[in-house]
């Protein structure tokens, strides 16, 4: 690839990936700087788990597009053969597919495991009692 091409666009998402940064940092201070102690848990344990579910997604990704390599390689295609730019997409898609459904299968673990608020036995008195449900009008 031409080097006159590569290195604006480089530059360019240089550029881009600073700005997200000064603009995430600038909104963390403010938050830090006014927020409640709940908000700042909350910041804090959100961006824990954006990075966990990051690593994540990424092994899951390389692990299916080193898997598609191994495929291709075996099969014997070139560079430019359509099965083979369909084998790297094919799995990168089944990676993120994957990392999705691992995800979920971690929030459905972590519900199940922790109590809901609802369900403490203080609340349950106050709670009125569930209504019909909702039967729309016969035409």
């Amino acid at each position: 690839m031409d080097k006159h091409i590569v290195v604006p666009v480089a530059l360019f998402f240089s550029f881009v990936w600073v700005i997200k940064m000064i603009i995430d940092a600038r909104m963390r201070y403010l938050y830090l700087r006014g927020g409640s102690p709940q908000t700042i848990a909350a910041l804090v344990a959100g961006e824990e788990r954006m990075r966990r579910l990051g690593m994540l997604r990424w092994g899951v990704l390389l692990t299916t597009l080193a898997v598609a390599f191994v495929i291709i390689d075996r099969v014997g295609v070139d560079a430019s053969s359509p099965m083979t730019w369909g084998l790297i997409f094919g799995a990168l898609g089944l990676g993120n597919l994957g990392a999705y459904l691992l995800v979920r299968r971690e929030d459905a673990l972590i519900h199940a495991l922790l109590p809901s608020p609802s369900a403490s036995p203080a609340s349950a008195a106050t709670e009125p009692a569930p209504s019909a449900p909702f039967q729309p009008p016969s035409a």
